[in-house]
């Protein structure tokens, strides 16, 4: 059993844990007080015990991806132009290139 096993709901006795796993979703995780205690999510500072560090990574990772959804939602629109503009021709460069040709000595 895994660390996010123990975020679901309690496993049936005698079901298998890959139907368990299916059938029974993670429970959303919260760091504060939801002010209610029900089954429906999970808080971490009394369900658990994480090391200190990994309850930081896991709130700089909530952290992040709360960030990322809201640029997620610009990225759709501005990206495709973004990714054309790299495609552009910037500089045109002209080389002049001398040509020389050598004459047989004759004679």
């Amino acid at each position: 059993m895994t660390t996010l096993d123990t975020l679901r709901p309690p496993q049936k006795r005698g079901q298998p844990i890959w139907e368990w796993r299916r059938d029974q979703p993670i429970r959303p995780v919260v760091f504060s007080d939801p002010g209610s205690l029900d089954a429906q999510t999970v808080h971490l500072h009394l369900e658990h015990r994480f090391e200190k560090d990994e309850l930081k990574q896991l709130q700089a990772a909530k952290r992040y991806w709360d960030r990322r959804l809201v640029a997620r939602a610009n990225e759709s629109e501005t990206e495709p132009a973004r990714i054309r503009q790299s495609y552009e021709v910037k500089a045109s460069r002209f080389e002049p290139v001398g040509l020389v040709y050598l004459w047989p000595v004759t004679g």
